[in-house]
């Protein structure tokens, strides 16, 4: 199963049961309080109040007309949509993106790997991690984002037994890596109890229900680093970056020019405002393409481009013709992009050996916000190019786009092949399905236009006591409807109310002790609007 996008109706979604959470979920809920406490019997989310008699005034603090008792907004203090599992040695380098979330409106909590080894029994850490997931995910109807901060084994992974036969030209077997394992959680992933992992017999649906992402660093420093990058491209897309996209085409191998492949996206998939460079192999006859060479290639991955597109080669420790030396040196933060590829083995984040699509992320000062490649052997055509393919159709869609990095990594690994496909015991999209690995935190948005600032009025503090909180939100003048305003507060409160038509939020709240709330304004490709009221005496 797959949570569902929004807008769009998913067949195969269903609810997860709603039980007492055990003692062994006590995790640290940042800026908000632990799914222990605090519990209110309200849906979570609710609609604004629109017959309130009550105006916005953003030059006074907020109404403290009394309101009838029983009408608060509905808490969320039980709730978790987010996981951060990471080393202890990490997580106070994970806590500003755990701060960031929350106060946006993504309840997330850390949870350690030494805490889940305590607490949780399996024939390795990768089965007591997932098995951590499963009892999470049970209790919580609304998790959808899981981060594994840390590479292997600072937070462990699992191995998969695969073949493949592409139309009998080329044939691989043996035993790859991914993350999948950590977001299909159905089955046990070895149901004949052979001890080898993900053979076709095991009975895998290869349908995840959460969307997993993973951090590649290797100590807090690193760490640090990563949620750097996060901030930034949440909080602060460069000008001039976001309509930018770099295609990359080397040979098959196969005798068919990659560039055919690659090239279509500009003109049926990329709407016509981005500014796309070509490096391909066999670069005459494509509009505006250059010839692919090492010094290109590095000029270009220095400039830095919000969105990649590569149909070539890796060897492991590289990334097309960059080695990791080119790789740790690249300088061109915060244009950190997006790099999705069919290359070998460059997302092998299983061997002792750093791969490059990790030091693209890894790297603090350039590269990336975001990898996905193959931990193994990658089968560029047809199925590699297919899931580039999907990748962007998904992000691009005009009816329903999916834009959380997340969920469009794991949307278009289903969708780029059948169900038939996915299950073919030889089949190339199986091996596909299996090595794609997303290193990048999975909640992010990716811009595919430049984001809306928005306008938001509201008073500035608030009190001890009830309180009316009004919130108007516009987006280029006009009322935005739709918008998510939450409001939180260390271990407190955590509400979130929609606009409504007219722009507008109530959040009727009581706080009992002074200090500093959260107001954080999300939305549909805008930058979230995140900024601390306080709560004081009048």
């Amino acid at each position: 199963m797959m949570p569902e996008a929004e807008g769009k109706q998913s067949t195969s979604m269903m609810p997860r049961p709603l039980k007492l959470v055990p003692a062994a979920l006590c995790l640290t809920l940042v800026a908000g309080a632990g799914p222990w406490a605090g519990c209110g019997d309200g849906s979570g989310v609710a609609g604004a109040d629109s017959d309130s008699d009550t105006d916005a005034d953003t030059d006074t603090d907020t109404d403290t007309t009394d309101y009838p008792d029983g009408t608060e907004t509905p808490t969320r203090l039980c709730e978790i949509e987010y996981v951060i599992i990471t080393p202890q040695s990490m997580a106070e380098a994970f806590q500003p993106l755990a701060e960031w979330k929350t106060r946006k409106g993504v309840p997330t909590v850390l949870k350690t790997t030494e805490k889940i080894y305590e607490q949780y029994s399996g024939v390795d850490q990768a089965e007591q991690v997932r098995e951590f997931l499963k009892e999470l995910a049970a209790v919580q109807p609304k998790l959808q984002w899981v981060l594994l901060g840390g590479d292997t084994p600072h937070v462990p992974h699992r191995e998969f037994w695969s073949e493949a036969d592409v139309f009998g030209y080329y044939h691989t077997s043996g035993v790859l890596a991914s993350d999948l394992y950590f977001a299909d959680l159905d089955g046990t992933w070895d149901g004949d109890g052979d001890g080898t992992w993900g053979e076709p017999e095991d009975g895998l649906d290869l349908i995840p229900e959460l969307y997993v992402g993973r951090a590649p660093v290797d100590d807090a420093d690193e760490a640090a680093g990563f949620v750097a990058k996060v901030l930034a491209y949440e909080q602060a897309p460069p000008e001039d970056f976001v309509n930018t996209a770099l295609f990359v085409s080397e040979p098959t191998g196969y005798g068919i020019p990659a560039a055919m492949g690659i090239d279509p996206m500009a003109s049926e998939i990329f709407p016509e405002r981005f500014e796309i460079r070509k490096l391909y192999d066999e670069w005459e006859g494509y509009a505006n393409a250059e010839e692919n060479t090492y010094d290109a290639q590095l000029e270009a991955f220095d400039t830095g481009f919000n969105l990649y597109a590569h149909f070539g080669h890796g060897g492991g420790s590289d990334v097309s013709y960059l080695d990791m030396s080119d790789i740790h040196a690249l300088d061109n933060g915060p244009r950190n992009g997006v790099f999705v590829t069919t290359a070998c083995f460059s997302g092998a984040f299983h061997t002792e050996e750093q791969s490059g699509g990790e030091g693209f992320v890894a790297n603090p000062d350039g590269g990336g916000i975001a990898y996905i490649g193959n931990t193994e052997i990658g089968l560029g055509f047809p199925s590699g190019m297919d899931y580039i393919l999907q990748f962007y159709k998904e992000l691009f869609s005009h009816r329903y786009p999916v834009v959380r990095l997340g969920e469009l990594f794991s949307r278009a690994r289903v969708d780029f092949t059948t169900d038939r496909d996915r299950h073919e015991a030889q089949g190339p999209d199986r091996w596909c399905t299996l090595e794609l690995v997303l290193f990048g935190e999975p909640e992010m948005q990716i811009w595919r236009d430049e984001p809306a600032r928005l306008e938001v009025e509201h008073p500035q503090r608030l009190v001890p006591g009830k309180n009316r909180l009004i919130v108007t939100v516009r987006r280029n003048g006009r009322a935005l409807e739709g918008a998510s305003v939450t409001l939180s507060h260390p271990e407190v409160m955590l509400h979130t109310v929609i606009t409504d038509a007219q722009g507008r939020a109530e959040l009727r709240v009581a706080p009992t002790e002074v200090g500093e709330a959260w107001l954080g304004v999300t939305g549909f490709q805008v930058v979230p609007y995140v900024v601390p009221l306080v709560i004081e005496e009048i």
